[in-house]
């Protein structure tokens, strides 16, 4: 487990554990989760050929979620990242977030990372996009003002 290898298309992806199983305890919201009506919930990794990292879009590129229709739909221009990984589902979502067009904050203190080394490097590649890193205290005095 955690160690790059090839699928029959030759794309290489990262072996995981088992996690977030469509139907399965583990792809559940938490129970503590407030939720509304109006959220937007994007499904994404549905293709078993290609992991699917960011939720705007597969790794291949090839295939995009709802998340850029809805949020433009919607005429949000800005997003704040945060949840898990921070050094792969998080970074990719935010970069990819910033290919689309959008001013991006990523909530350090609210995502956490699979391992040090890739952190550092997502950390880098997300500064070097314009990603503005941020803590959960600078969201909520933001959103007081």
């Amino acid at each position: 487990l955690f160690a790059p290898f090839v699928l029959e298309n030759g794309a290489e992806q990262m072996l995981w554990p088992v996690h977030c199983v469509q139907g399965s305890d583990g792809a559940k919201f938490h129970k503590d989760l407030v939720t509304e009506d109006s959220d937007i919930v994007v499904q994404k990794g549905t293709d078993i050929s290609v992991d699917s990292y960011s939720g705007f879009f597969d790794n291949d590129k090839k295939t995009q979620t709802v998340l850029d229709e809805k949020l433009k739909a919607k005429n949000i221009d800005t997003v704040y990242v945060c949840g898990l990984a921070f050094d792969y589902c998080v970074g990719y979502t935010a970069l990819d977030a910033v290919k689309c067009g959008y001013k991006v904050f990523l909530v350090q203190d609210a995502a956490r990372s699979v391992a040090p080394a890739s952190e550092e490097q997502m950390k880098k590649q997300l500064e070097e996009a314009g990603v503005t890193l941020i803590s959960s205290s600078q969201v909520i005095e933001d959103l007081a003002k």
